[in-house]
């Protein structure tokens, strides 16, 4: 430490300082001026060392106390004893904040408690409002805090932020308000403590005040400006007394004082970005205004007035910011318009400084030009100050040392450069400028300094501009002008030349280009200065004027027409405007206003070089503005000589245009001239030279000009305005000669529409051109190649002929258009192969013509064509897509037509429509032709008398329509489905008739019903009063039913391109009209309608009926009779039984039907429908069952040789009587069926040819009577089986008429078994027979062909075959062909056929994989191979297609596919694992499963990595009902494909986990396993864990039976854990199954081992994982193997050698195979996994497990192939016979064996060589 220096701390010094102080003690100089300084330590004492590890004694030291500065007005306010709310108080202090946030909301704080107390003072009184005494309160308080306010007001108003400030000023406003706009105490109290004396005295507030009235923001200026006038008193305003404001007189002193305080000492900025001009702005425009209102003489000190004598006031006017220089030159001008001469003394200083700086403005040149006219001496003053400056610079600049001189040479030199006029103008005068000339120069060569908008302050300049600056001398005057024009000649109004350069005129209301201000400049000063000098009295004065003018306009006009060469002309494209025209003549006006001299010279400069424009090459530059000169010429205020000299100059002008076209050679001037001519028409027209000229153009050359290729339209305008203003003989001259010779269609386009126009009037003689537009009209209506301007000019003329063709042929020309039209329509309805592009023209020009009301009246009078476009308009798209083009035509041409047409029109259309709807070879459908009728219709009012119906034939024509048909009978095998159809076989021929119909499949009568139906539709009271349609609309439901059953089993009605979809509509509305129409009619019967309708059929010449629906019934049952009238007994069946049903008829009504058809004929096919319709109502009559009887009893005496004919018969109407199998009537009694039944054996054993419908007739007999006689025993049941073998045996699938017998016959043998599973004695008798017959069904039904087209019959027969087959008998079910051809079957594209076939396949598939699980385990000598079939591999292989889903006719392949592998899965169920992995090799040999089956699925699935996958969430994804599918479609698929995917998850885990892992597309990768992971591992996982926990289940039954093993399953955590007790310690095994189960395998967990190695539990725990993992085993397989490896183990079993596991993970074999050498036991599948792994050269009794033992495990080891490397014959032969039994050995290596050796001695063990 050093001496002296004191170790106190420096609070112990300041408080032994104090005490010294305070007692007076030791006052010297060190103390007082070193107080903190310690002191020397005292000799003599005791040295106290500091503890350096003590904690630091913490001390408070208080802050410094802030410093003082002005107090808080609120505070002086509270400090008064007033009470003001602390809510207002809190408000008021944010007034005072630097924060801006915090200043606003304190501003609108206050501005809203102020306007809270105003609401409450309009309240005082009413219910809602407060008591007075609490708004005297609040109103006092807001009063007494003004004083607050007005204190801040100065900051805020003049604040930086425009939000703050606009707050502000907004709330003073409304404080400071007059009673006559706020009448409100608190705002008159506020307004007077304002404007108190107290705050207006204050130079701060009321200065401030007046500035916020200038701010520079427009919305705060606006409300200050209010504010400030609403306070302020003007002077010489008459005030009233004691009228409260601002005395402007009293405080200009102030305000002034203020402003100019802030001018010359701007407050501070408190930040960066804050502008400190703003306030200065505004003190100027203060300064400025005050001077404005302040009388004279100024009411200000004289110490005020020195402020404008301020040279630093004077120095803003080289300011950087804009607006403070305009509020400077804007005081300039203030001051020069007072009187007072406030600026004589000081003119030099402020000229100097306004001079130098005042270029560059735009906005301050009004007080500059004040300036210089108050004081014309302030440019010499100026030029002084100038001189001054430079020579002192210059003599600083000598007086500088070389050294500074030298560096700043360079930059002198550059400022001389930027003060020279660039361009420097080249003239040869030795007139010298002044400085301050030199500047105004340079301000013009530069564009008024790129300021275009000054250029009108020149002319003022000038006029300020004393003699001694710029003498009128021809020198200085070319000088200035040279100075002027070289704005123009250089780069100072390039850019706003190149912006406005155009030839087109402006609008004299555009604003004014740079060039246009330019021009208007220069003239207007030329002038001044032309005229200045000519009034001088010196000698040459007006020599002078003249040479100027003339050489400066004359440059002007060459500039203007752009005459000048290179550059000149390009920049003078932009003085081409109309005002530049407009000044120019203005200019020369005033020259021949003011003298002949001062006109004559440029005049001639004018002319000539205007007339030599005509001799250019390329006059299209100059011409333009020229026209645009000559137009100004002749304004109406241009005086006489310039109109006079203008006209004469346009006439010249237009003569040499006019002989300059037709002197043009090669066109390229003809445009410009043309264009010309034009423009100057109206300033010629007048003159007669110029009228002769411009006629005999038009005559000699304007026809040749239109013939010409000449794009512009200009001499098509020449000609209609030639025309237009010609004379009458003239401008027929002139229209004759334009068709000398026949015009282009361009060139009679042009002119036609130049008369649309009225450009061209009409009183023009016809161009006789009739001829030329007929054939041309041929053309384009032909259907050829049309040319736009063909189509035009037919389209024009046929609709305006003069003055171009006659009346008579454009008649003639409509005439052929409407024949057209109706040729196009017809053909496109009729054949699909029209060019439907034709109809665009012929129909643009109809929707043109009918434009107007009167054409498109004379088209429907005409009554062709508007036909045609409804047509086209409305029907035709219904059936081909129609060009746009023509369509929009069609549709507007029929809105024009139908407006004038109206109801007659719409009924000529409806018999058109109604002749479309019986054409069969329209390719419009019959519902179109309704729907289009409908829609006509509906645009009548709702009073027309027409309606839909009016659209149909009338009933005579349908009968007609009917007769005309040739209807055949139905296809016997419809007798399945409808029992009234004759199985009778129908002549093919009839059947392979083609039946004329449309692109639909409907013939005429076919949509003439159609039609019908869709009527009815629409109008079912029409339906109800025409009954006679009933029989029409059964019968096309009928034939289409028909026709649905069997494809082309009918004709007549409709044809083969009748589609499924159709014929399914069709069917549906008719049954449900038909429907409609009977309930309604027969709801409606009279009592005693069926004795009527019975008696009137009963007689012979029946009368008049006597309701329609008997006359219907007698119609039909007269053509009943007739033997192949089926449908019309079809129909009368239908009528009958809705008239008993509906009508509620009663068994009497139903016997009296019964009785008439027995009076029929025996045997009668009317008689059968008749006893169809009654069965039902006299099921349990008396009289029914005695016709029964009687029926029977007849039959029983038919001999054998009336069976085929009387007996048939009877039989046919005996079956019809016979009630429905499962109604609980007998059909007949027992002994009266056995009579029946003795006859029937005689008709079968006779030798008389029997028809085959009796066979089936039978079948169906013994249907019935089975169950009457099932308990009689004798040899009708040999007559029983031999009519099913019979009939099973003549069967064919490709004869319809011997389905109905093989129906039969599948009935009755179903109900023979279902007879003989309650019957014992029954089934002895008939078991055999069964068992054959079942056989005969089995071959028939693998035997059928695939379907190719629909067959309802069929599918019926296979449906009954279907049922019997599912109970085959096992002995049937056997592989081999029938079960290849059923693979063969799952290809057939009907679902049913599908189905029936599927559950076949899978029955024998489970028969033939339980017969080879007992094959292969018992390991036969013959052992079958264990391969999937060849057939079933095949269907496997198939891939669909990516666009299935959207192919309907895929749909049936992706079915067959998904059955395929349904089908591949059920050989997994129940297989062993040895065939499992048979079959899993083969597939994965094959690789099917990554080729081919997720590919598929997943498309169906829409699973991919690009698109979201089908959403399973709604179905159960296990359980999937086959046989409930009715059809296959884009939304069953899906679900089918799911569940397919869920069986082979379930079958071959392995495989899809391999391709899973296998991979390399990540998003596919992810989108799978989600898919599985949240759809099928819950389900696999339950699933597999329900077999660990179901106590009836097999797999879980078989690991219960220890008591020493026990299985736990934790469903939650997906884990199982198994125990075995082995001497009371616990052996366990956990198997975790993974969530991705089974993308992800199952993990086996080693918990504890108990009494066994470590190679033996590994073997365990890995044969586990291989049983779930490889061999798509279950979690209970693995456990069972876990479980007979232990339970083996204790009980002293060995175990293999190799594996080290008991049971044989691949065989579940134990160790049988005994080595000679080392007398262990191995699994044969082990045993040559493991030989011959090493050096296969030693002996081979060498035992390898030995070497085994002694070398860790190789690689080899766990391969799959057994290598050999060069064994002897030997060797070979004792290795074969070690491995014999050995059957999955390959040999893989070979090098010395031929395959003729080894092949036959590994197929004596058994193995399979792979060379």
């Amino acid at each position: 430490m050093a001496k002296g220096k004191s170790s106190a701390s420096s609070a112990t010094r300041k408080k032994h300082a104090a005490k010294a102080a305070k007692k007076g003690a030791g006052d010297d100089d060190d103390g007082d001026a070193q107080p903190q300084q310690s002191q020397p330590q005292q000799k003599g004492g005791k040295k106290v060392k500091k503890d350096r590890f003590a904690p630091k004694v913490k001390s408070y030291v208080p802050p410094p106390p802030p410093p003082k500065g002005a107090p808080d007005p609120v505070d002086l306010y509270l400090s008064g004893g007033a009470g003001i709310d602390a809510e207002l108080v809190v408000l008021l202090r944010r007034l005072g904040k630097k924060d801006e946030a915090t200043v606003v909301k304190g501003v609108e704080g206050f501005e809203a408690w102020v306007r809270a107390v105003v609401k409450d003072e309009s309240k005082v009184g009413q219910e809602d409002g407060e008591e007075e005494w609490v708004v005297e309160r609040k109103r006092d308080e807001v009063v007494s805090s003004m004083a607050v306010w007005a204190h801040h007001f100065p900051r805020l108003s003049l604040h930086p932020s425009r939000r703050l400030r606009l707050l502000t000023l907004s709330l003073h406003s409304y404080l400071t308000s007059p009673s006559t706009r706020h009448p409100s105490e608190l705002i008159t109290a506020t307004r007077t403590a304002l404007l108190a004396p107290l705050w207006l005295e204050q130079l701060p507030y009321v200065g401030s005040w007046a500035c916020s009235a200038f701010d520079s923001d427009r919305a705060v200026r606006s409300v200050a400006k209010r504010c400030w006038d609403g306070a302020v008193l003007l002077p010489g305003r008459e005030s009233k007394e004691e009228e409260e404001g601002i005395d402007l007189l009293e405080h200009a002193e102030s305000i002034f004082g203020f402003a100019t305080g802030l001018v010359l000492a701007p407050p501070a900025p408190q930040s960066d970005d804050e502008d400190t001009s703003l306030p200065r702005t505004q003190a100027l425009h203060t300064i400025s205004a005050l001077l404005e209102v302040l009388p004279t003489p100024l009411p200000l000190s004289t110490d005020a007035l020195g402020f404008f004598q301020d040279e630093s006031l004077w120095d803003l006017v080289g300011d950087e910011v804009a607006a403070l220089r305009r509020a400077t030159y804007e005081l300039l001008g203030a001051l020069v318009a007072r009187t007072e001469g406030l600026l004589d003394e000081n003119v030099g200083v402020v000229a100097s400084k306004v001079l130098k700086s005042c270029w560059g403005e735009t906005e301050g040149w009004a007080g500059v030009i004040a300036f210089l006219r108050r004081y014309p001496e302030a440019w010499t003053l100026a030029d002084e100050t100038f001189s001054a400056e430079a020579a002192t610079a210059t003599k600083a600049k000598k007086q500088r040392p070389s050294s500074d001189s030298d560096s700043e040479d360079d930059s002198d030199a550059e400022e001389e450069d930027a003060a020279t006029p660039e361009p420097t103008p080249s003239t040869s005068t030795t007139f010298v400028p002044s400085p301050t000339l030199n500047l105004l120069l340079t301000h013009l060569t530069l564009g008024c300094t790129s300021q275009p908008s000054s250029y009108p302050t020149i002319l003022l300049l000038l006029s300020t501009l004393p003699p001694s600056i710029l003498p009128p001398t021809y020198d200085s005057l070319s000088l200035l002008f040279e100075f002027f024009w070289a704005a123009w000649g250089g780069r100072a109004l390039a850019s706003a030349m190149l912006g406005s350069g155009t030839n087109t005129p402006t609008s004299s209301s555009a604003p004014k280009t740079a060039i246009e201000e330019f021009v208007v400049a220069f003239l207007e000063c030329l002038l001044f200065e032309a005229a200045k000098v000519s009034k001088l009295e010196e000698e040459g004065s007006k020599e002078v004027a003249k040479k100027l003018v003339d050489e400066w306009i004359a440059r002007i006009w060459k500039t203007f027409l752009g005459v000048e060469e290179g550059e000149g002309r390009k920049r003078s494209k932009g003085t081409a405007t109309k005002r530049v025209a407009e000044a120019i003549a203005s200019s020369l006006g005033k020259l021949s206003a003011a003298s002949d001299d001062l006109f004559a010279a440029p005049w001639t400069t004018v002319k000539t070089t205007s007339l030599a424009v005509f001799a250019d090459s390329d006059p299209s530059f100059s011409l333009p503005p020229l026209a645009l000169a000559l137009n100004a010429f002749m304004s109406t205020t241009s005086p006489e000589t310039l109109v006079v000299s203008g006209r004469a100059l346009a006439s010249q002008c237009v003569q040499d245009a006019a002989k300059g076209i037709v002197q043009d050679g090669d066109g390229t001037r003809v445009g410009s001239f043309l264009a010309f001519v034009g423009e100057v028409r109206e300033v010629v027209k007048d003159d007669a030279d110029a009228i002769q000229a411009l006629d005999d153009l038009s005559s000699s050359y304007i026809p040749t000009l239109l013939a010409t290729p000449l794009d512009s339209t200009l001499p098509l305008t020449f000609l209609a305005e030639q025309l237009s203003s010609a004379s009458p003989t003239s401008r027929t001259a002139i229209w004759t000669s334009l068709f000398a010779s026949p015009p282009t269609p361009a060139v009679l386009v042009k002119l036609i529409e130049s008369v649309a126009a009225g450009k061209i009037p009409e009183s023009l003689p016809s161009a006789g051109l009739d001829e030329v537009v007929l054939e041309l009209a041929q053309k384009v209506l032909g259907g050829g190649t049309v040319e736009k301007d063909e189509e035009a000019v037919v389209t024009y003329l046929i609709a305006q002929p003069h003055p171009f063709i006659s009346s008579e042929t454009s008649s003639s020309i409509l005439d052929l258009l409407l024949t057209r039209l109706d040729t196009l329509a017809n053909d496109a309805l009729s054949t699909s192969s029209t060019d439907l592009a034709t109809l665009s023209s012929p129909f643009r020009i109809l929707a043109s013509f009918t434009h107007l009301q009167s054409n498109a009246k004379l088209v429907v009078d005409l009554g062709r064509g508007a036909i045609a476009a409804f047509e086209v308009a409305d029907l035709l798209p219904a059936a081909v897509e129609v060009p746009v083009e023509a369509l929009s035509a069609a549709k507007e041409s029929w809105s024009a037509l139908l407006k004038a047409g109206g109801e007659e029109l719409v009924k000529t259309v409806l018999l058109k429509l109604t002749e479309r709807l019986l054409d069969d070879m329209t390719l419009v459908s019959p519902i179109d032709v309704v729907t289009s009728a409908a829609k006509l219709l509906a645009t009548l009012p709702s009073s027309s008398p027409l309606s839909i119906t009016d659209l149909l034939p009338p009933s005579p024509t349908y009968a007609r329509l009917f007769e005309s048909i040739r209807l055949s009978r139905p296809s016997p095998a419809l007798s399945v489905l409808t029992p009234l159809i004759s199985q009778t076989p129908i002549d093919e021929d009839v059947i392979a008739s083609l039946t004329a119909s449309d692109v639909f499949g409907f013939s005429s009568y076919g949509r003439a019903v159609l039609a019908v139906l869709e009527v009815a539709g629409r109008d079912q009271r029409w339906l109800r009063r025409n009954l006679w349609v009933l029989p029409h609309v059964l019968l096309l439901g009928d034939v289409a039913r028909d026709e649905l059953a069997i494809a082309g089993s009918t004709t007549g009605v409709f044809g083969k391109e009748a589609s499924e979809e159709l014929l399914a509509k069709v069917v549906a509305s008719a049954d449900g009209l038909a429907s409609y129409l009977l309930s309604a009619t027969a709801n409606e019967l009279a009592d005693g309608w069926h004795q009527t309708a019975v008696a009137h059929l009963r007689q012979k010449a029946p009368g008049e009926p006597a309701d329609g629906l008997i006359a219907v019934l007698d119609e039909l049952a007269r053509k009943g009779r007739e033997e192949d009238a089926v449908y019309a007994r079809r129909a009368f069946t239908t009528i009958l039984q809705a008239a008993l049903r509906y009508s509620e008829g009663s068994v009497v009504d139903a016997e009296r039907w019964l009785a008439w058809g027995q009076s029929l004929a025996e045997g009668s096919e009317l008689t059968r429908a008749i006893v169809f319709a009654v069965k039902n109502v006299l099921a349990e009559s008396p009289r029914f069952t005695r016709y029964q009887n009687e029926l029977a009893s007849i039959i029983s005496g038919v001999p054998s040789s009336a069976a085929s004919t009387k007996g048939l018969g009877l039989l046919r109407t005996l079956l019809a009587t016979a009630p429905s199998l499962d109604a609980p009537i007998i059909f007949l009694p027992q002994q009266r069926s056995m009579f029946l039944i003795q006859r029937i054996q005689v008709w079968i054993g006779s030798d008389d040819d029997l028809d085959e419908e009796i066979h089936s007739a039978v079948a169906e007999l013994f249907l019935h009577l089975a169950p009457i006689i099932q308990d009689l025993s004798g040899s009708h049941w040999d007559l029983v089986f031999d009519i099913i073998e019979s009939n099973l045996e003549t069967a064919s699938w490709t004869e319809a008429s011997t389905l109905p017998a093989l129906y039969q016959s599948c009935r009755l043998l179903t109900q023979l078994k279902d007879l003989a599973s309650s019957n014992k004695e029954l089934k002895a008798t008939a078991q055999a027979r069964i068992d054959s017959s079942l056989e005969l069904v089995r071959d028939l039904f693998v035997s059928r062909p695939n379907s190719v087209d629909r067959n309802a019959p069929r599918l019926t027969v296979l449906e009954a075959m279907a049922q019997l087959i599912r109970d085959l008998p096992p002995k049937l079910l056997v592989m081999g062909p029938a079960f290849d051809h059923l693979l063969r079957l799952l290809r057939d594209p009907s679902l049913t056929v599908q189905q029936s076939s599927y559950d076949l396949v899978c029955r024998i598939a489970g028969k033939h994989v339980a017969d080879l699980v007992v094959e292969v385990e018992l390991e036969t000598e013959a052992s079958a191979s264990v391969e999937l079939p060849e057939e079933l591999i095949v269907l496997l292989s198939a891939k669909l297609d990516a666009d299935t889903l959207d192919s309907p006719e895929e749909y049936a392949k992706a079915s067959t596919y998904l059955f395929a592998w349904l089908a591949a899965f059920r050989f997994f169920d129940n297989a062993s694992p040895r065939i499992k992995s048979a079959y899993i090799d083969q597939l994965r040999r094959l690789d099917l499963v990554a080729t081919s089956f997720l590919p598929s699925v997943f498309m169906l699935l829409n699973l991919s990595d690009r698109t979201r996958p089908f959403d399973v969430t709604p179905w159960s994804i296990d359980e999937f009902h086959i046989e409930l599918i009715d059809e296959v479609s884009a939304e069953t698929l899906p679900v089918f494909a799911t569940f397919v995917y869920y069986r082979s998850l379930q079958a071959l885990p392995s495989l899809i986990r391999g391709w899973w892992d296998s991979c390399k597309n990540r998003q596919l990768h992810m989108a799978v396993s989600s898919f599985t992971s949240k759809h099928f591992s819950p389900v696999l996982i339950a699933h597999e864990l329900a077999h660990l926990r179901d106590p009836e289940d097999p797999a879980g039954k078989a690991l219960r039976d220890n008591d020493d093993f026990t299985v736990k399953v934790a469903a939650g955590a997906n884990e199982v854990k198994a125990v075995f007790v082995v001497d009371e310690q616990n052996m366990e095994i956990g198997i975790r199954v993974p969530n991705e189960f089974p993308l992800h395998g199952v993990e086996v967990k080693d918990v504890r081992k108990v009494g066994v190695t470590d190679a033996q539990w590994r073997a365990w725990l890995l044969a586990v994982q291989q049983v779930v993992t490889t061999q798509n085993g279950l979690i209970a397989d693995g456990l069972s193997l876990f479980k007979r490896n232990v339970t083996l183990h204790f009980e002293g079993v060995e175990a293999c050698a190799i594996c080290y596991s008991v049971i044989s993970v691949v065989d579940r074999s134990l160790p049988t195979k005994a080595c000679r050498t080392c007398n262990n036991r191995f699994h044969a599948g082990c045993l040559f996994k493991m030989l011959l792994w090493r050096d296969m050269s030693c002996h081979y009794n060498d035992c390898r497990i030995e070497r085994l033992t002694e070398s860790t495990t190789p690689r080899r080891y766990r391969t799959e192939k057994l290598y050999i490397f060069g064994l002897s014959l030997n060797k070979i032969a004792a290795l074969l016979d070690h491995l014999r039994g050995v059957t999955d050995l390959v040999l893989w290596e070979t090098s010395i064996l031929p395959s003729f050796f080894l092949s036959p001695a590994l197929s004596a063990i058994g193995a399979h060589p792979c060379l």
